[in-house]
């Protein structure tokens, strides 16, 4: 698992993201672009409404592109704990009390061709198995994929299967 998680799941200081433009200038495109869209409305509106409301209105505006023009960013968040960096470690060793517990939603329907691999692959992710839930929602297959996930069931305790009846269908319903 672990020549495969490394071939697929690249860290990102080995990734080679040269010419990535990043989010650099996109608080300062917002403002004047919101600032244009307001100017914009507020021109429109000014023949209806008295001047001294259209001058309250630009100063409030003007005042909030200031502010975000100015605004500095606030600390970002603590990167996760990464088994990537503690290799020598099992992920069970690890702390999994500092992991954020997460569920995954799958909607199903006659995937019989698919489905052993994406669950297999899914609750066999670099992630403790405690702090996770694959939850597959089976929306009335005909095929034998309820089978496949009956018996994945038995493997992963992660997984939870919920078959739906025939009356409803829809993937965004499923989820």
């Amino acid at each position: 698992m672990t020549d495969f998680s490394r071939r697929v799941f690249q860290p990102l200081d080995e990734l080679e993201i040269d010419d990535f433009p990043g989010y650099s200038g996109r608080r300062r495109k917002a403002a004047i672009t919101l600032t244009m869209l307001w100017s914009g409305t507020v021109a429109l509106h000014s023949l209806s409404w008295g001047s001294w409301v259209i001058l309250g209105m630009m100063v409030m505006l003007t005042t909030h592109a200031v502010r975000v023009l100015l605004a500095r960013p606030v600390g970002g968040c603590q990167p996760l704990p990464s088994t990537r960096r503690l290799d020598t470690l099992p992920l069970a060793a690890v702390n999994s009390a500092d992991w954020p517990y997460v569920s995954l939603l799958v909607a199903a329907k006659n995937e019989e061709a698919v489905i052993q691999r994406l669950v297999t692959g899914l609750c066999n992710l670099d992630y403790p198995p405690n702090r996770y839930e694959v939850w597959v929602i089976d929306d009335n297959s005909t095929d034998a994929t309820a089978q496949h996930l009956q018996d994945l069931r038995q493997r992963y305790p992660q997984l939870r299967v919920l078959r739906r009846g025939a009356g409803a269908t829809g993937a965004s319903l499923v989820l």
